[in-house]
């Protein structure tokens, strides 16, 4: 693994025990990690990781072009594809790793179903959660750390045992049956950031679960359990105070005020905001004292 942008490696590794068969290689690593923020990676071969200090830090964001997803927590158990685009976070330190690595080619199917897959579903990698998966790692870190003559051929088994599972795991999680594991801060600050981004405030939950790479059923659960209303409640809300804020600086019409918080029309705003406060927008405007040949213009 190197960073993209130079030639030099982002981190210091040291094998502690290896095991070869062919064109696999299972190794127990101590890596030696600098604080990451966003530096973009890429491996040129698959890496399957199980690492020991998960509690340890660090996030990762896959990307296509145009398109970049919300970071996800790393996980105990990680899978990088080789030649996809991959940006790393945390706060960097020493980590204990058991890597099962294999260059493209050696299961040729795997790498059909990687050659199509959306950054949004590579996310999954970030943090697999597979009884399966974890427990074929276990036995090979416990091969790694006692290999006898039997090592060899027990990892080319479990190697194509864990290629079938990545597999699995990629073609559900693909259906949406495995939940894409991003952080509640994460979730909480793409949300937020992309929300204060628009000068319009038009847009949809389909259009936020895009953006995070998850689903719109998957989002809605999440965003209710983080904020405590719905999404269309906080987009809502936001609308609301925005247009209150306008309506007091008294400059702009109540039609432009309704387009500038998004509504389509001005009857909508006004039915909304009537709602929310209990008095239409040009009783507002006069509530708090706004008069003069402004307010004329706003009650058009």
């Amino acid at each position: 693994m190197r960073a993209s942008d130079t030639v030099s490696p982002i981190f210091k590794r040291i094998v502690q025990s290896r095991l070869t068969a062919a064109d696999l290689h299972f190794d127990l690593t101590l890596d030696e990690w600098p604080p990451l923020e966003g530096r973009a990676i890429f491996n040129t071969s698959h890496s399957l990781a199980y690492r020991f200090a998960a509690h340890k830090h660090g996030e990762g964001c896959y990307y296509d072009e145009g398109q970049s997803q919300a970071f996800s927590r790393l996980g105990t158990v990680v899978f990088i594809p080789a030649h996809k685009r991959l940006r790393l976070r945390g706060e960097g330190g020493t980590l204990r790793h058991g890597r099962l690595e294999f260059p493209p080619g050696h299961f040729p199917e795997l790498d059909h179903m990687l050659a199509s897959a959306p950054a949004s579903l590579l996310q999954h990698c970030m943090n697999i959660q597979s009884r399966d998966i974890l427990q074929t790692l276990h036995r090979l870190i416990l091969e790694a750390e006692n290999p006898d003559w039997a090592s060899h051929r027990i990892l080319g088994n479990l190697g194509e045992i864990l290629c079938l599972d990545v597999m699995r795991y990629l073609a559900r999680a693909q259906s949406q049956d495995i939940p894409n594991p991003i952080s509640r801060d994460t979730f909480r600050d793409q949300v937020d950031r992309h929300l204060q981004s628009l000068h319009i405030l038009r847009t949809s939950v389909g259009e936020m679960a895009n953006l995070l790479g998850v689903g719109v059923r998957q989002f809605s659960r999440k965003f209710r359990e983080i904020y405590g209303v719905t999404f269309t409640c906080h987009v809502q809300n936001m609308r609301i105070r925005k247009a209150k804020s306008l309506i007091l600086k008294n400059s702009l019409s109540l039609k432009e005020i309704a387009y500038s918080c998004g509504y389509a029309d001005h009857s909508a705003f006004s039915n909304n905001f009537h709602q929310v406060t209990g008095h239409t927008p040009s009783r507002y405007r006069a509530m708090h004292g706004n008069h003069g040949a402004n307010s004329l213009a706003g009650l058009l």
